[in-house]
């Protein structure tokens, strides 16, 4: 879950969309904690994010101020 009333969780949304917005594909998956096992990052916790938590409509309008194509 992205905290987007926090300036470090509303950057931490913008950077990963960005991040997948460059590569050639992959996933942003939500609800998971990881660690780090011999360099690779391994899903080790589910973390369910409840949907009133999410505002789907402010994610989207962060994404469209901050993230551009070039």
């Amino acid at each position: 879950m992205y905290p987007l009333d926090d300036p470090a969780g509303a950057g931490e949304l913008i950077k990963d969309v960005a991040a997948f917005a460059n590569s050639r594909c992959g996933l942003l998956i939500v609800g998971f904690g990881t660690r780090v096992d011999n360099g690779r990052e391994i899903i080790d916790e589910l973390k369910p994010v409840p949907t009133r938590l999410v505002d789907v409509d402010r994610y989207r309008k962060l994404v469209r101020d901050r993230v551009r194509r070039e």
